[in-house]
């Protein structure tokens, strides 16, 4: 608990800020307050605007400060059965807002400010108690308040909660009961929220609510379940988003860029399995479409894993997201969650999540934190209902399988068990199948897309910017022009290939570029190692550091740095060689031991090696401990290491071929510029491997490896014969040979995707594949192919999307302009008109945005639901414009009728200033109301919306439609009801007609007949009668109305039963329910109609059993008869003939059917069983008898399983008699199979001795089942 001065302090620039948004509000002699819940509105009582029941004035006036304003009224915002008015205020004003928390605790100490009537009109407070709940005479509940006087003005102030900084409720009334103490009722915000939704709850951050959140300590942020960080979050923000700003690379250059400023936004495409994508949903191409990067998890995304090769921008877009979602908290704009960057590897510990977390974000953010104790900071979500991000960087980079399979093993684990959590995790594409599990799971994969043509000379820019060069417009253009000509073109699409390009260009006095990726790997270390000696003066200040330890040390320092690159060779081979746990600073100091001085501490010594490490400019500390910057440098600096033998053709194995890592690939590169004389043996050697070696060789080729041009050439006709394909289908193979010719010749690589883009054979899912193929093989050129394609009638819808979202990848610009094309062009079909028009809603400018929406919502030719589509998103842009669109699509009569009535849907209850909507909607209303041509159905509903409005009209329209005999009878009978509001004798005469008049047809007669019911009982029963027996109806309809008699009139019922139980031409089924349903209300009478139906062959033989045991019930004479004819039914299943023996209660009928061979096993025991308890000698030879004939067996196995299950149901649904069932016996039979084996076991009961002797004998029984189950039974029943 803090003091007692800053709690004061921090009460007082609260009531300060609520008094700010406090505004008096007045209505002709009415007087109140009210405050600014939201920019533009004002939230008072119902009451202070209009008197209870009287219709609300269109404007009200406000007065803030010496500030006066109207504020109108709205349908919309005016809620009389709450007691609450939203009023949108008129003009421009530049006002705080005051914000509301639902959470109370009886005890709270509140504080309301108002505008009260008499000498204190200009501002006034009160102080209370908040006591509990309370609910009025209606049913409303309200906030009960004590020790404050409210008086006459106050009604509809804000009502503040100290303990959680927010508005609570409006004060609504004074309370003052006789005898006890004074207060107050409100309106509480949790009732507010409910009848406005729009106003945003405390878990809604905003930037106009954040001078309010700001004022709020760490207590009231708890208590009110703000969405605002507290001070600590504060801390942890700020650290984290400074970390982040730092470029991943982290170059040594003494004028390295912060990442914001060189980073460029890329797009992600989702990686989809084949199958997956062939789904056959609405959209088919929905899950091809590519987002931005940036927005991987917005929505409810608990897991996404970020796919991409070496240097593909994976670190930079977690750096980039944590930055700006970190500012955002910051800023008060919020985020789908809150950020925790950390390496992969922090998972990896042996600890709890929240612990690993810390100990990661500690090591990163180091003395940026103000406080240490993350772990207790993560073990609850950081705000409430929005969980921590957790942004896993580099899961590839665990080189130890088992510190991998740990860390996606705790992100399996936490992503579903926890909603504090959520992770966004980036890889390289692993081996075996480590990512199958997520797959399977169905969490989403994305793959980061390369640099577009267009962003390269941006991001050009942005680097030379950075670096400080003169001219760097000029300059770009010298990069692109010299990049065009090289062999690395196509790789500069990767950033970390880009940023190399960049800083060596920007560096090389002769503005060249290296010919290949390993010359550009290889002038990239060099530069940076050369330049960081320079900068530095290394030599000097680790020699001036050393000279207190003699010669020999400073002697040492000097081969430390003439040795670094072997060094760095070594430690990057040993890290990657497997000994990926050991510290490079201690991998570093082992190589180099027998160089340290004698003299020389051993701490010294250390920092020494570490020091020269630094001075590499390849080497970095990363969460406590030192790395390479990147792992395509620890890669390719462990490539240089390793050995070159003497013939490196035996090198490029299937293994190396087939995995085509980056590693492989540097591996080979390196080991062909070391032996150019065998390039040509290699070339040949991966040729005659295969397509997979064919493909290897291409990737070298596109790396600026150099072979033999007449090689090269055979391996691309090869390629080519197999991208073009024989069988006319498309596979696996031809995709992979297709890219792979992308990659040794582009050109041709184009044709061919091309050539398959615009092949309409193909289907959609391999069109989609070339269109993606075609996009990476000249994303320059695609756009002049695809664009076309996309504009043709012709070309299926999948196809269309696909081509929108690989230029989405290419260029945003682009894929707007061809979707604005798309929805403009006439000739295209509405589907893909309307789904353009959608993609662009929230990407162009309005007045193009407008034309686009203007043409669809106008086009004749289009379906109406899609121009009433483009109507309503116009209204929304712009009212005037878009209420006359909406005009014009319910004007006409070629458009359906619900897209008619939507489109004047649309104007209804939506407030614009200056433009009241409701005369123009109340005329198309009335329009589409007394149109003949639309639906009866839509009439009525247009009627309905009229009587909002204008109620004769609307009377006139339901008038017409009750008495269109053209219409259906349904909505004749709607119509006919609702002129009940305006006069009911009218209502009962259509009604009544509508009953009488076949035309209506059956359910529009039984409409009407129970809309009847409400206003006449008398004509309803009458006309549910005449239904009832009325032939011509369906004998569902006659039975439904026969059941709506029961509450409508029961005296009518037994006729209406009595009459379908005798009607021959309705279905057995019905008349039995209507017999049986007449012999409880009428037994007499029922009982004769039972009796004629018992013998009719029209009955079914369940519903005759169903008819005699009710007859027994009756204790008709005809029972008996009727139920031992039915226990011989051959057409009743066993379970249903021995139900109508033991309801019979007759030992012959029993005794019949323990002897029927045509009767399964089962059912003739349970007969004799029966018997036994009536006849016990009868029922025990019985017993013995099928224990020893083979039949009682026959068809067992499933089909007996399946039998018993019908039995257990038949039991429930047949067997009323529990006495003439009786109890079953208390033991188990589950296991018995053999039906045999039971009637011995069943034996028991009565004579033990003979039952034994029975299941004896069947121990030798030829069926061993049989056999097996008898000794079974013996031994656990008997021993």
């Amino acid at each position: 608990m803090g003091s007692a001065e800053p709690m004061k302090e921090g009460r007082a620039a609260l009531a300060e800020a609520l008094r700010a948004a406090t505004v008096m509000v007045s209505a002709d002699d009415r007087i109140g307050t009210g405050f600014f819940v939201a920019p533009g509105q004002v939230l008072t009582c119902a009451h202070v605007v209009t008197a209870p029941g009287s219709e609300p004035p269109e404007h009200v006036v406000g007065h803030w400060g010496d500030r006066e304003f109207k504020l109108v009224v709205t349908p919309s915002g005016f809620l009389q059965e709450h007691d609450l008015a939203l009023l949108k205020v008129v003009g421009e004003l530049d006002h705080p807002v005051a914000c509301l928390a639902e959470q109370m605790e009886p005890g709270d100490e509140l504080w309301a400010y108002g505008h009260p009537g008499g000498a204190y009109r200009q501002g006034d407070v009160i102080r209370s108690v908040y006591d509990g709940p309370s609910v009025n005479a209606e049913g409303v509940e309200l906030l009960r308040v004590t020790e404050g006087r409210a008086i006459e003005g106050f009604s509809g102030g804000p009502v503040l909660n100290w303990r959680t900084g927010g508005v609570c409720g409006v004060l609504r009334r004074a309370d003052a009961p006789p005898g006890g103490p004074p207060g107050a009722r409100l309106i509480g915000a949790a009732r507010i929220f409910e009848a406005v939704p729009e106003l945003k709850p405390p878990s809604v951050p905003s930037p106009d609510r954040l001078p309010w959140f700001r004022l709020l300590d760490e207590r009231q942020l708890a208590a009110g379940r703000w969405c605002h960080p507290s001070p600590r979050l504060r801390g942890y923000l700020e650290a984290a988003q400074l970390t982040a700003r730092e470029h991943p690379y982290r170059l040594a250059l003494a004028n390295a860029p912060e990442l914001g400023s060189v980073y460029l936004r890329q797009q992600a495409s989702p990686v989809i399995r084949g199958q997956e994508a062939k789904g056959d949903g609405d959209d088919p191409a929905v899950e091809a479409r590519p987002v931005r990067a940036d927005l991987l998890l917005e929505g409810d995304r608990r897991c996404v894993f970020v796919v991409g090769g070496p240097g593909a921008g994976k670190s930079s877009l977690l750096r980039h997201l944590a930055e700006t979602s970190a500012g955002r908290w910051l800023d008060g704009a919020g985020a789908p969650g809150v950020p925790v960057l950390v390496p992969a590897g922090a998972l990896a510990a042996d600890c709890p999540l929240p612990e690993a977390l810390a100990d990661g974000v500690t090591a990163a953010l180091g003395a940026r934190l103000a406080d240490r104790r993350l772990a207790e900071l993560f073990e609850d979500e950081p705000l409430p209902g929005v969980p921590w991000v957790v942004l896993v960087d580099g899961v590839d980079e665990i080189l130890d399988p088992e510190r991998r399979r740990r860390v996606l093993e705790t992100v399996a684990f936490w992503r579903s068990r926890s909603s504090r959590y959520s992770f966004l995790v980036t890889t390289r594409p692993l081996p075996q199948g480590q990512l199958d599990r997520f797959r399977e799971d169905g969490l989403p994969f994305y793959e980061i897309e390369p640099f577009s043509p267009d962003q390269l000379p941006e991001f050009a820019g942005k680097w030379f910017s950075a670096l400080g060069m003169p001219d760097p417009d000029a300059l770009v253009v010298s990069f692109l022009d010299r990049l065009a000509l090289s062999r690395l073109n196509r790789l500069a699409e990767i950033p970390l290939i880009a940023t190399m390009l960049c800083v060596v260009f920007a560096n090389h006095e002769g503005r060249r570029l290296p010919p290949s990726r390993v010359g550009l790997y290889e002038e990239f270390v060099s530069l940076l190692m050369a330049k960081r000696h320079t900068q530095m003066n290394a030599l000097e200040r680790l020699q001036q550091r050393m000279k207190p330890y003699g010669t020999a040390a400073e002697q040492a320092v000097d081969t430390l740095l003439a040795g670094l690159r072997p060094l760095l060779d070594h430690i990057a081979d040993q890290r990657l060689g497997g000994q990926g746990r050991e510290a490079l600073l201690d991998l570093a100091i082992a190589h180099v031991a027998d160089l340290r001085p004698a003299h020389l501490p051993a701490g010294e010594w250390r920092n020494l090696v570490e020091e020269v490490l630094r001075l590499s400019g390849l080497v970095v500390e990363r969460s406590g401990e030192l790395e390479f910057f990147h792992q395509t440098i620890l890669e390719y600096l462990a490539v240089c290491a390793r050995e070159t033998p003497a013939d490196i053709v035996p090198e490029m194995n299937f293994g190396m071929i087939l995995g085509r890592s980056s590693f492989a690939l540097l591996r080979s590169a390196v080991l062909i510029e070391r032996s150019p004389g065998q390039a040509r043996d290699v070339a040949v050697a991966l040729r005659d491997t295969g397509l997979a070696g064919m493909a290897f060789l291409a990737a070298l080729v596109n790396d600026g490896v150099e072979f033999p041009d007449d090689v090269v050439d055979e391996v691309r006709s090869e390629l080519e014969e197999l991208s073009a394909g024989t069988d006319g289908g498309w596979s696996r193979r031809q995709s992979d040979a297709l890219e792979a010719l992308t990659l040794i010749d582009p050109d041709l690589g184009f044709a061919y995707w091309k050539r398959f883009a615009t092949d309409g054979g193909l289907d959609h899912f391999e069109r989609r594949e070339a269109i993606r193929g075609l996009v990476r093989a000249g994303p320059g050129r695609a756009a002049a192919v695809l664009e076309p394609l996309a504009l043709k009638w012709e070309t299926p819808f999948p196809v269309q999307q696909a081509i929108v979202y690989e230029l989405t990848v290419l260029s945003r610009r682009r894929s707007d302009e061809l979707l604005a094309r798309m929805a403009l062009a006439e000739h295209i079909a509405g589907e893909t008109r309307r789904w353009a028009a959608a993609g662009l809603l929230d990407r162009l400018d309005l007045p193009t945005r407008a034309e686009i929406l203007g043409t669809i919502a106008s086009g004749s030719v289009l379906p109406g639901s899609y121009r009433q589509w483009a109507a309503a998103r116009l209204f929304a842009q712009d009212p005037p414009l878009g209420a006359d669109a909406l005009t014009a699509v319910a004007e006409d009569r070629t458009v359906p009728g619900p897209d008619r009535l939507s489109a004047v849907a649309t104007m209804v209850g939506v407030f614009v200033h200056g433009l009241d909507l409701r005369p123009r909607a109340a005329e198309l209303f009335a329009a589409i109301a007394f149109d003949p041509a639309v639906e009866a159905s839509y009439r009525v509903k247009a009627a309905r919306e009229l009587m909002q409005l204008r109620g004769e009209p609307a009377r006139r329209a339901f008038a017409l439609v009750a008495a269109d005999r053209y219409a259906d009878g349904v909505s004749r009978a709607r119509a006919a009801a609702a002129l009940a509001d305006f006069d009911a004798v009218q209502a009962i005469a259509a009604l009544s007609e509508i009953t009488a008049d076949p035309a209506s047809g059956a359910d529009g007669r039984l409409e009407a007949a129970l809309a009847l019911a409400w206003l006449s009982r008398p004509r309803a029963a009458n006309a549910l009668l005449a239904l009832a027996a009325d032939r011509r109806v369906p004998e569902d309809d006659r039975a439904a109305a026969a059941h709506h008699l029961d509450w409508v009139d029961r005296s009518a019922l037994p006729s209406a039963l009595t009459a379908i139980a005798h009607d021959e031409r309705i279905a057995g089924a019905h008349r039995t329910r209507a017999a049986l349903r007449l012999s409880r209300l009428t037994p007499e009478t029922g009982r004769l109609t039972l009796e004629a139906l018992v013998t009719a062959d029209a009955i079914s033989a369940p519903d005759r059993l169903e008819i005699a045991c009710r007859l027994a019930a009756l204790d008709s004479p005809d029972a008996q008869a009727a139920l031992a004819s039915l226990s011989a039914e051959r057409d009743l299943d066993g379970a249903r003939r021995l139900h109508a023996a033991l309801e019979a209660g007759t030992p012959d009928l029993l005794a019949a059917l323990a002897t029927d061979t045509s009767l399964d096993g089962m059912h003739r025991v349970r007969a004799a069983f029966e018997l036994a308890a009536t006849d016990r000698a009868r029922g025990m030879a019985a017993l013995a008898a099928l224990s020893k004939d083979p039949t009682t067996d026959d068809a067992r196995a499933e089909s007996i399983r399946a039998e018993i299950a019908n039995v257990k149901r038949a039991r429930k649904n047949y067997f009323r008699s529990d006495e003439a069932i009786g109890e079953p016996p208390e033991v188990d039979l589950t296991g018995i199979i053999s039906y045999r084996v039971l009637a011995a076991r069943l034996l028991a009961f009565y004579d033990r001795k003979a039952a034994i002797d029975h299941l004896t004998a069947l121990t030798s029984a030829p069926d061993e089942d049989v056999a097996d189950q008898a000794l079974t039974t013996l031994a656990k029943d008997f021993s």
